[in-house]
């Protein structure tokens, strides 16, 4: 089990070192575990820049080269699992 955790993260810093243009050791460092904060993230490169979920959807849009984007909350059997979760 401790093997497969291990092996989870090598693979999770490498992923984020990867696209974040960096080295694994760097990750490493910064990584271990913690939670950062949005404004500490940025600091610590690991991300580009702060936003809300509105902005996080408009970006996603944008990548994905979509047009006209009008996004919907869809409600369903999901709300009912949920609705029985809490």
């Amino acid at each position: 089990m401790q093997l497969s955790i291990e092996n989870g993260y090598q693979r999770f810093i490498t992923l984020v070192a990867n696209a974040r243009k960096s080295t694994p050791e760097k990750i490493d460092q910064i990584a271990q575990g913690h939670v950062w904060t949005g404004e500490d993230a940025k600091a610590n490169g690991l991300v580009d820049s702060l936003g809300d979920f509105d902005d996080a959807v408009a970006k996603a849009a944008e990548l994905a080269k979509l047009k006209n984007l009008a996004p919907q909350l869809l409600s369903g059997r999901a709300d009912l699992l949920l609705d029985g979760a809490g």
